[in-house]
């Protein structure tokens, strides 16, 4: 039973740690892209459309 639960411990720590891998080559990915100042225009006013708040976390509302 111990063996069986080892084995199982190993394949949930494995999973984890590829998926940890996985969102680090995502994000180094995603810091790589550039949008073009009309490019963020259209999906500011594609968010405002659909009443979608793009703000971060630590940004405040100006109204």
């Amino acid at each position: 039973m111990k063996k069986r639960r080892d084995n199982e411990y190993h394949t949930t720590a494995m999973k984890t740690m590829k998926l940890w891998m996985m969102a680090a080559i995502l994000t180094a990915a995603a810091a790589k892209i550039q949008l073009t100042a009309e490019e963020v225009a259209r999906l500011e006013a594609l968010a405002d459309a659909t009443g979608i708040d793009t703000r971060g976390g630590w940004e405040h509302s100006m109204e």
